[in-house]
């Protein structure tokens, strides 16, 4: 255990935070962009559910019609698909509703190949991950007439919620009223926290992803009196 003077500083490295994320089935480069002269069918399965047959009829005859008329099919026929999305850049991309390690695409059949979806066409499928975020324990034990800062540096494109927690036992955490911050943001940043005085023994920094890996580079916390450092 070691004390912390005056303006001393404790600093904690913290892993990279991420939303959870959609499974996806993207084609393989350079599909067709037409489903002429007779159409397209093959087996499309949503989220663990059971394979169902889709058809493109031979009349959509650009990446975008044909994008468009999958979707259609698959929102209509598969189990779990009614909110599914496919897009045509320059190649196809089918992304589940739905997040989480359940969320998935799946593209079987030979009438895939021209449009280069399923992993046996040459396409690439990922299942969705859960999402990663988590408190991290300053362990900073001060006296309650305390004043402390908390200083998150940031980077990387993400939306989250960071939330100052503190408690008197250090299993048992409250958010302190007005002490959190919304971050928004593609660039580096800094985000600071302040509790003055502070009401409680312990802090805690929570961090809730919306959108995008937040990066947590490090979290200083900074007293301006003498605090006792777990």
């Amino acid at each position: 255990m070691s004390t912390l003077l005056n303006n001393d500083s404790v600093t904690v490295s913290v892993p990279a935070q991420a939303a959870a994320t959609s499974g996806t089935s993207v084609s393989g480069s350079s599909p067709a962009t037409t489903a002429a002269p007779s159409g397209l069918t093959f087996n499309v399965a949503v989220d663990g559910n059971a394979a169902a047959s889709v058809t493109i009829a031979g009349t959509n005859i650009t990446g975008s019609t044909v994008a468009s008329a999958l979707q259609t099919a698959i929102r209509a026929n598969c189990t779990g698909g009614s909110a599914v999305t496919v897009a045509y850049t320059s190649v196809y991309t089918i992304t589940s509703a739905t997040t989480g390690t359940s969320s998935s695409i799946v593209v079987t059949g030979s009438g895939a190949s021209t449009l280069k979806l399923g992993v046996a066409n040459g396409g690439t499928e990922t299942a969705g991950a859960a999402a990663v975020s988590g408190s991290y324990n300053l362990q900073v034990r001060a006296f309650k007439a305390d004043r402390a800062s908390v200083q998150c540096n940031t980077s990387g494109a993400s939306s989250a919620t960071l939330n100052l927690q503190a408690s008197n036992d250090g299993v048992n955490w409250v958010n302190l009223s007005g002490q959190s911050v919304t971050i928004s943001s593609s660039a580096a940043a800094t985000n600071m926290l302040y509790c003055d005085p502070l009401p409680y023994a312990y802090l805690n920094l929570s961090a809730a992803v919306t959108t995008g890996t937040l990066a947590l580079t490090t979290i200083t916390c900074v007293k301006s009196t003498t605090v006792v450092s777990n």
